[in-house]
């Protein structure tokens, strides 16, 4: 009889599956540690990607990479949890069978412990090799556990990615009647994936129902979840868990494994000065905080100093003001960064709506740019190419053909080209030329300093209780902190003695709807001439 080549094939496929699942420990252990040092080193990554984030993003953008990257911190927990106690428990396992090729088997008797202890342990504890056993079967379904978790709370992010791109679609479509497409289908989303929800808890409860056509109605909801979802991408991983009783147990736990992981794991911490205020910038009294402390977070030179403590790690973004130093030892200026909001073109838009912003806000690519058109320069560009015609008419003898729009425009200028020879063209077209440059490089000084003026005039400064806003020196500047944009100020040091200065500074920000609310700081600084 001729033996099937594909049932051989399988035969031997599955002999080197359990050849290749007894040596797997080893890669296990190599895979576990690599991973554990790419997760440790990749922690400082997500630190930078979150403040070039909270910096360099729109809101509609940041909404979505925010949910991304809670999701990233979210896996980054679980990765390096789950492999430190993989590794842990797989050099337990190590450690275990060398002790049981040297002492062997556990045996009570030599022990002569009276015969209720004997017969407790011996049901307790048990023999040595299920000892083994245990520590073997656990840390071979932790590894694969850590993958399922990560799957899982993927399945949560799709989820809020899907629905939060509906509202958003929705609310560009629709801009004054979004509720009516968003209230409907937040209900059939809710509904929908909690009855998916319920049949996952259960273990396929609904599954089990044997009525075609509840089958047929359940069928199309658990194929459109499980696009949704993405959890069609893990499917063979879960059935595999949940046929089988012991790790069926980790799949139950996995829900109340991803709450600790995001909600109790994050809040734990160790506090050793008791009598030390908090340096949170949520804190409720950060202003009288500041006011009485050296916080580094409001010094450049403090910042760096705290950036190579944690190795370089630079995740201390500039989230108002900074001063170049906490102490001016023979300085004659002082140095003060103003941090602009990225909310900044609402208060624009009410306090000075006719400023023109310098760039579009949101995505840009090869396909669009950020750079913003200026009408004012173009306009600019435009009388001079008009003029240029204008002055080539009457060199070149040709007036019949002025439109009246030209004369109106340039009349003043008739009789100075009507003196030109058609040989001072050239001449000409590079004086017009001139003129308009100089034209446009006077407004756009002016337009500097016009954006320049009205993000100062959103500051009152105060050293001293004294204000000192008009003394304020201020130019654009890119922070090379982790490129913040905002205003660099100088102001004079002369006036103040030896000692301790105060500074507050109110920031006035403007809502929507025409109110204002004020960011209010202070903070002190130290002058220690030495001559």
């Amino acid at each position: 009889m001729e033996t099937n080549p594909n049932k051989k094939t399988k035969l031997e496929f599955s002999k080197w599956l359990e050849q290749l699942q007894q040596e797997s420990w080893q890669l296990e252990l190599l895979i576990s540690g690599l991973a554990i040092f790419g997760i440790w080193e990749g922690k400082s990554l997500l630190d930078d990607f979150s403040q070039n984030m909270y910096l360099n993003t729109s809101d509609n953008v940041s909404q979505y990479l925010s949910i991304i990257l809670y999701f990233l911190k979210i896996s980054w927990s679980i990765f390096f949890i789950n492999l430190i106690t993989h590794v842990f428990v797989r050099g337990l396992w190590i450690g275990a069978i060398g002790l049981r090729y040297v002492s062997g088997d556990i045996d009570y008797k030599i022990f002569n412990y009276s015969d209720r202890f004997e017969k407790y342990l011996e049901r307790k504890v048990g023999s040595f090799d299920n000892y083994i056993e245990r520590l073997e079967k656990f840390s071979s379904v932790i590894f694969s556990f850590t993958f399922l978790l990560v799957f899982f709370f993927m399945s949560i992010l799709a989820l809020i990615l899907f629905f939060v791109m509906l509202a958003e679609i929705s609310q560009t479509m629709f801009p004054d009647k979004e509720w009516i497409i968003m209230v409907p289908c937040l209900l059939l989303y809710l509904l929908m994936f909690l009855t998916v929800f319920v049949d996952f808890l259960f273990f396929g409860i609904l599954k089990r129902i044997k009525s075609p056509r509840f089958s047929r109605f359940y069928f199309w909801i658990y194929r459109i979840a499980g696009v949704l979802t993405l959890s069609f991408l893990y499917r063979p991983l879960l059935f595999n868990f949940i046929d089988n009783k012991y790790t069926k147990r980790l799949v139950i736990l996995a829900i109340p494994y991803i709450a600790f992981v995001n909600i109790i794991f994050p809040s734990i911490g160790i506090n050793t000065y008791t009598y030390m205020p908090s340096f949170d910038v949520e804190e409720t009294y950060n202003a009288e905080i500041s006011a009485a402390s050296f916080n580094y977070i409001y010094y450049d030179d403090l910042r760096e100093k705290q950036a190579k403590r944690n190795n370089d790690n630079r995740d201390l973004k500039i989230n108002w003001v900074t001063l170049d130093t906490y102490e001016y030892t023979g300085q004659a200026l002082a140095k003060i960064f103003f941090h602009d909001s990225k909310n900044e073109e609402i208060t624009f838009t009410n306090q000075s709506p006719k400023l023109e912003p310098f760039s579009n806000k949101g995505l840009y690519s090869i396909f669009n740019s950020k750079d913003r058109e200026n009408e004012a320069i173009d306009s600019l560009r435009e009388m001079e190419s008009q003029e240029k015609q204008f002055m080539k008419k009457i060199v070149r003898g040709q007036e019949d053909k002025l439109t009246e729009k030209e004369k109106s425009t340039f009349g003043h200028k008739l009789e100075i080209y009507r003196q030109k020879e058609r040989k001072d063209e050239r001449t000409l077209n590079g004086e017009i030329n001139e003129e308009y440059v100089n034209k446009r490089i006077n407004y756009y000084r002016n337009y500097l300093a016009g954006i320049l003026a009205s993000k100062k005039s959103r500051i009152t400064m105060k050293v001293d209780s004294v204000e000192i806003t008009a003394a304020l020196d201020c130019s654009y500047f890119i922070h090379p902190n982790m490129g913040e944009a905002g205003m660099l100020c100088y102001f004079p040091l002369s006036p103040y003695e030896n000692g301790k200065h105060q500074i507050d500074i109110s920031i006035k920000h403007a809502f929507g709807n025409g109110r204002s609310w004020y960011a209010r700081l202070n903070f002190p600084f130290v002058i220690n001439r030495r001559n």
